[in-house]
């Protein structure tokens, strides 16, 4: 279990949605023609090199709007970046 800005501790399934999330964006960059360094990708989608690198590790949570970023700067279509994630493994959140 992982802890975000919130302080609120993630649970198992959030972390493995993160880390899903992670890697499709890792792949997407990596498929690029030619590939995608991190750094630029973090330059286009106007994001820390640090804060992308922790996004695709899957230790950061980042915003919905920095996610359209990355999607618009990778070229693809948000929904891509989700696939795979098991939503419904999601705990639903303490009120």
């Amino acid at each position: 279990m992982s802890t975000d800005r919130t302080s609120r501790p993630r649970s198992a399934s959030e972390d493995a949605a993160l880390t899903r999330l992670g890697k499709n964006i890792q792949i997407a960059r990596i498929e690029q023609e030619p590939k995608l360094p991190q750094d630029r990708l973090a330059l286009e989608a106007g994001v820390a090199r640090s804060h992308l690198a922790a996004i695709e590790a899957g230790t950061h949570n980042p915003s919905f709007v920095t996610l359209l970023h990355i999607a618009r700067a990778l070229e693809v279509e948000p929904g891509k970046l989700f696939a795979g994630v098991d939503w419904q493994a999601l705990e639903r959140a303490p009120k």
